[in-house]
Protein backbone atom coordinates (compact mmCIF):
# COMPACT_ATOMS: atom_id res chain seq x y z
CA UNK A 1 0.00 0.00 0.00
CA UNK A 2 0.99 3.79 -0.72
CA UNK A 3 0.13 6.64 1.50
CA UNK A 4 0.59 10.33 1.23
CA UNK A 5 0.86 12.89 4.03
CA UNK A 6 0.02 16.53 3.65
CA UNK A 7 -0.05 18.98 5.94
CA UNK A 8 -2.88 22.04 6.75
CA UNK A 9 -1.59 24.99 6.64
CA UNK A 10 -4.45 27.49 7.60
CA UNK A 11 -4.70 25.90 11.50
CA UNK A 12 -2.43 27.12 13.57
CA UNK A 13 -1.84 24.65 16.90
CA UNK A 14 -0.16 27.38 18.90
CA UNK A 15 -3.31 29.59 18.71
CA UNK A 16 -5.61 27.94 21.47
CA UNK A 17 -8.85 29.44 20.22
CA UNK A 18 -8.55 27.49 16.57
CA UNK A 19 -8.36 24.10 18.58
CA UNK A 20 -11.92 24.51 19.15
CA UNK A 21 -13.00 24.23 15.65
CA UNK A 22 -10.82 20.62 15.17
CA UNK A 23 -13.32 18.76 16.36
CA UNK A 24 -15.79 18.67 13.16
CA UNK A 25 -13.38 19.56 10.90
CA UNK A 26 -13.30 16.83 7.91
CA UNK A 27 -10.60 16.40 4.83
CA UNK A 28 -12.97 18.36 2.74
CA UNK A 29 -12.40 21.07 4.87
CA UNK A 30 -8.79 21.70 4.36
CA UNK A 31 -8.60 21.78 0.59
CA UNK A 32 -6.67 23.92 -0.87
CA UNK A 33 -4.91 24.54 2.14
CA UNK A 34 -2.44 21.57 2.23
CA UNK A 35 1.15 21.54 1.39
CA UNK A 36 2.89 17.97 0.06
CA UNK A 37 5.06 16.26 3.20
CA UNK A 38 5.28 13.40 1.86
CA UNK A 39 4.40 11.69 -1.73
CA UNK A 40 3.17 8.78 -2.37
CA UNK A 41 5.40 6.35 0.44
CA UNK A 42 4.86 2.53 0.03
CA UNK A 43 4.49 0.08 3.28
CA UNK A 44 7.21 -2.07 3.95
CA UNK A 45 7.48 -6.03 4.86
CA UNK A 46 4.42 -5.65 7.83
CA UNK A 47 2.42 -2.73 6.16
CA UNK A 48 3.73 0.10 8.13
CA UNK A 49 4.91 3.31 6.79
CA UNK A 50 6.46 5.81 8.59
CA UNK A 51 6.69 9.68 8.47
CA UNK A 52 9.82 11.04 10.85
CA UNK A 53 10.17 14.73 11.96
CA UNK A 54 6.82 16.12 11.70
CA UNK A 55 6.37 19.05 13.19
CA UNK A 56 3.06 19.84 15.35
CA UNK A 57 0.26 20.64 13.44
CA UNK A 58 -2.83 19.13 11.42
CA UNK A 59 -2.06 16.67 8.94
CA UNK A 60 -4.48 14.72 6.29
CA UNK A 61 -3.50 11.29 4.96
CA UNK A 62 -4.62 9.74 2.21
CA UNK A 63 -4.44 6.40 0.93
CA UNK A 64 -2.69 5.64 -2.47
CA UNK A 65 -2.41 2.25 -4.43
CA UNK A 66 -2.53 -0.97 -3.67
CA UNK A 67 0.64 -2.92 -5.10
CA UNK A 68 1.03 -6.01 -2.85
CA UNK A 69 -1.97 -7.67 -3.97
CA UNK A 70 -4.09 -7.29 -0.77
CA UNK A 71 -7.92 -7.58 -2.16
CA UNK A 72 -8.68 -4.04 -1.12
CA UNK A 73 -11.96 -3.32 -2.16
CA UNK A 74 -12.32 -0.05 -0.89
CA UNK A 75 -9.42 2.19 0.55
CA UNK A 76 -9.97 3.72 3.97
CA UNK A 77 -11.54 7.27 3.53
CA UNK A 78 -8.70 10.39 3.67
CA UNK A 79 -8.31 11.43 7.29
CA UNK A 80 -6.93 14.14 9.68
CA UNK A 81 -4.08 13.70 12.19
CA UNK A 82 -3.20 16.16 14.80
CA UNK A 83 0.09 16.49 15.95
CA UNK A 84 0.60 16.15 19.18
CA UNK A 85 -2.82 13.97 20.17
CA UNK A 86 -3.94 13.81 23.77
CA UNK A 87 -3.78 10.36 24.76
CA UNK A 88 -5.04 9.23 28.14
CA UNK A 89 -4.29 12.87 29.23
CA UNK A 90 -0.83 13.47 28.03
CA UNK A 91 0.41 14.42 24.62
CA UNK A 92 2.02 12.04 22.67
CA UNK A 93 3.95 13.01 19.70
CA UNK A 94 4.53 9.08 18.43
CA UNK A 95 1.36 8.23 16.77
CA UNK A 96 0.23 5.35 15.42
CA UNK A 97 -2.74 5.38 13.08
CA UNK A 98 -4.50 2.26 11.55
CA UNK A 99 -6.50 2.76 8.67
CA UNK A 100 -9.52 0.60 7.80
CA UNK A 101 -9.81 -0.86 4.60
CA UNK A 102 -12.54 -2.86 3.01
CA UNK A 103 -10.81 -6.24 1.97
CA UNK A 104 -11.87 -9.53 0.37
CA UNK A 105 -10.84 -13.18 0.94
CA UNK A 106 -11.41 -16.34 -1.06
CA UNK A 107 -10.83 -20.31 0.07
CA UNK A 108 -11.68 -23.02 -1.81
CA UNK A 109 -10.83 -26.92 -0.41
CA UNK A 110 -11.42 -29.94 -1.86
CA UNK A 111 -14.64 -31.27 0.07
CA UNK A 112 -13.70 -34.59 2.40
CA UNK A 113 -16.37 -36.74 1.28
CA UNK A 114 -16.32 -36.24 -2.02
CA UNK A 115 -12.68 -36.67 -2.07
CA UNK A 116 -13.38 -40.46 0.13
CA UNK A 117 -16.13 -41.27 -2.43
CA UNK A 118 -14.26 -41.05 -5.55
CA UNK A 119 -12.32 -43.94 -7.05
CA UNK A 120 -10.76 -43.01 -9.83
CA UNK A 121 -10.26 -40.82 -13.03
CA UNK A 122 -14.37 -39.66 -14.26
CA UNK A 123 -15.44 -39.67 -10.88
CA UNK A 124 -16.88 -36.45 -9.49
CA UNK A 125 -15.29 -34.30 -7.34
CA UNK A 126 -16.91 -31.15 -5.11
CA UNK A 127 -15.17 -28.35 -3.90
CA UNK A 128 -16.15 -26.22 -0.78
CA UNK A 129 -15.67 -22.13 -1.93
CA UNK A 130 -15.88 -19.67 0.46
CA UNK A 131 -15.59 -15.56 0.09
CA UNK A 132 -16.38 -12.68 1.89
CA UNK A 133 -17.93 -9.81 0.66
CA UNK A 134 -16.59 -6.14 0.67
CA UNK A 135 -17.55 -4.37 4.17
CA UNK A 136 -19.32 -1.13 2.66
CA UNK A 137 -19.89 3.00 3.81
CA UNK A 138 -23.35 3.55 4.75
CA UNK A 139 -23.77 5.79 1.54
CA UNK A 140 -22.04 2.96 -0.46
CA UNK A 141 -23.93 0.19 -2.97
CA UNK A 142 -22.51 -3.10 -4.03
CA UNK A 143 -22.60 -2.85 -7.39
CA UNK A 144 -21.29 -6.21 -8.35
CA UNK A 145 -19.29 -9.43 -6.89
CA UNK A 146 -18.67 -12.41 -8.55
CA UNK A 147 -16.26 -15.38 -8.19
CA UNK A 148 -14.02 -16.55 -10.82
CA UNK A 149 -11.95 -19.74 -10.91
CA UNK A 150 -9.39 -21.02 -13.29
CA UNK A 151 -9.88 -25.08 -13.41
CA UNK A 152 -6.99 -27.28 -13.69
CA UNK A 153 -6.45 -28.86 -17.26
CA UNK A 154 -7.37 -32.30 -15.53
CA UNK A 155 -11.13 -31.42 -14.51
CA UNK A 156 -14.09 -31.06 -16.49
CA UNK A 157 -16.78 -28.32 -14.88
CA UNK A 158 -20.02 -30.24 -14.32
CA UNK A 159 -22.16 -27.51 -11.79
CA UNK A 160 -22.02 -25.03 -8.90
CA UNK A 161 -24.94 -26.03 -6.23
CA UNK A 162 -26.04 -24.47 -3.32
CA UNK A 163 -24.73 -21.20 -3.03
CA UNK A 164 -25.34 -19.63 0.25
CA UNK A 165 -24.96 -16.06 1.78
CA UNK A 166 -25.29 -15.86 5.14
CA UNK A 167 -28.11 -18.03 6.08
CA UNK A 168 -29.86 -17.85 2.82
CA UNK A 169 -29.54 -20.04 -0.32
CA UNK A 170 -29.70 -18.07 -3.38
CA UNK A 171 -31.70 -18.96 -6.38
CA UNK A 172 -29.98 -19.84 -9.58
CA UNK A 173 -30.28 -17.87 -12.63
CA UNK A 174 -32.18 -15.00 -10.14
CA UNK A 175 -29.73 -14.29 -7.46
CA UNK A 176 -26.88 -15.67 -9.21
CA UNK A 177 -25.52 -16.57 -12.81
CA UNK A 178 -22.89 -19.15 -13.93
CA UNK A 179 -20.61 -18.55 -16.82
CA UNK A 180 -18.06 -21.28 -18.04
CA UNK A 181 -15.28 -20.67 -20.86
CA UNK A 182 -13.18 -23.31 -21.00
CA UNK A 183 -11.48 -23.66 -17.83
CA UNK A 184 -12.78 -20.57 -16.35
CA UNK A 185 -16.00 -20.49 -14.50
CA UNK A 186 -17.50 -16.88 -13.39
CA UNK A 187 -20.56 -17.21 -10.69
CA UNK A 188 -21.61 -13.73 -10.44
CA UNK A 189 -24.87 -12.16 -8.04
CA UNK A 190 -27.80 -10.89 -10.24
CA UNK A 191 -29.63 -7.52 -8.62
CA UNK A 192 -31.68 -9.47 -5.91
CA UNK A 193 -28.42 -11.46 -4.60
CA UNK A 194 -27.02 -8.30 -4.40
CA UNK A 195 -29.79 -6.48 -2.53
CA UNK A 196 -29.43 -9.17 -0.01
Amino acid sequence: MEFSLERVTNIDLSDEPQWDELEDLTPADVEGNLEAVAGPTETNADGIVTFDELEVGVYLVTEGADNGGNNIVRTAEPFLVLLPTAVDGEWEYDLHVYPKNSLTSVSKELDEDSDNAAEGAGDNLAWNVSATAPQLAPDDELNELRYADQLDTRLSFVSVTDVVYGEQVLEADTDYTVAVEGQNVTVELCAPGLSD
